[in-house]
């Protein structure tokens, strides 16, 4: 009787999170510090422009907290506009982008390594700006 209250017990303690593990919902569940687009229409511009912000953040958030932790807070584009580091469909004129070491001529981010950020990475924030609502 004891063992099977302990695998009942283990199984509801194991599943009590709002996301399956064995699946990418975690990415979809999991708390995120952008407030959702009230759209999850592909099509629709709203729902792609938080796409690219969320994107865009994590990126930020891996790349640049580190050292940036006072970025935690912009998250909407109008924070990031706010911040002047970047300037809406102008990723050329955004501190954000002409600091990193991709950029032409190579900026000085990020501090300290020896390569720029993934060129995959920085080509996700360029379009993140140039296509801002």
């Amino acid at each position: 009787m004891n063992k099977v209250f302990l695998i009942i017990a283990f199984t509801l303690l194991s599943s009590c999170q709002n996301f399956n593990s064995n699946s990418a919902d975690e990415s979809r569940f999991s708390e995120s510090p952008i407030p959702a687009s009230g759209s999850n229409d592909p099509n629709d511009p709203a729902y792609q422009s938080y796409v690219k912000l969320v994107k865009s953040y994590n990126i930020i958030k891996t790349r640049c907290f580190q050292c940036h932790s006072q970025w935690q807070n912009l998250n909407s584009n109008q924070k990031w506009i706010d911040s002047g580091l970047v300037f809406k469909n102008n990723p050329e004129s955004s501190s954000l982008i002409n600091r990193l070491k991709n950029f032409d001529p190579p900026g000085d981010m990020p501090s300290g390594a020896n390569s720029a950020i993934p060129n995959d990475d920085y080509l996700t924030l360029v379009d993140w700006i140039e296509s801002m609502p």
